[in-house]
């Protein structure tokens, strides 16, 4: 399956919700500051493929451009 640009369509783009670890959080100036410890804990059952405002799904072709699915089906109709 080819996207409108003629590049593969490789998947679905999705969002993963996770915790990103903190280090020595603290309020200044009224704002929260912090540094990230390095991991982000993953809660790989909130996995959702993301969809555009009319509720079709997103593709990502080889280059990384996403595309709704009506655009990925008009490219690929034969003729």
């Amino acid at each position: 399956m080819k996207s409108p640009k003629g590049h593969d369509i490789v998947g679905t783009f999705e969002v993963i919700h996770g915790v990103a670890q903190l280090i020595n959080p603290k309020i200044v100036d009224n704002k929260i500051v912090f540094d990230y410890e390095g991991d982000t804990e993953v809660d790989w059952n909130s996995q959702t493929t993301v969809l555009d405002k009319k509720g079709r799904r997103i593709f990502v072709d080889a280059e990384g451009f996403h595309w709704s699915e009506n655009e990925v089906i008009e490219a690929n109709k034969k003729g």
